[in-house]
């Protein structure tokens, strides 16, 4: 990966790359996870992803949480025990007066 890329990259990985790696872990039934990986009406959706990081990319900050698991593949993972400095703002909260339009229920968009 080159300097100026995305920290993140997904490599598009098919269910046939992915079913003999997942094999390998203990415990795991390709079989019934293979519906995690499909993709249309009636259907799971898809939840298993190759990804690769650019070298010092933190991937999860300390004191930070996620409904996401991953099984490192290869290569080095450095834990650092300092959280990280984020430059975020706290989400701005409009608020409308009780007579605007969006603040009924069942308002309509115009």
């Amino acid at each position: 990966m080159e300097v100026g890329q995305q920290e993140l990259v997904d490599l598009n990985w098919s269910w046939e790359q992915i079913a003999p790696v997942l094999k390998e872990v203990p415990g795991a039934d390709v079989t019934k996870l293979k519906r995690y990986f499909e993709e249309g009406p009636a259907k799971q959706g898809v939840h298993f992803f190759v990804v690769q990081y650019r070298p010092g990319t933190v991937i999860m900050a300390k004191g930070s949480t996620s409904d996401y698991a991953a099984i490192h593949l290869q290569g080095v993972v450095r834990v650092r025990h300092a959280e990280v400095k984020t430059t975020c703002q706290r989400p701005r909260v409009l608020a409308f007066p009780a007579s605007a339009p969006l603040a009924k229920p069942g308002a309509q968009r115009q």
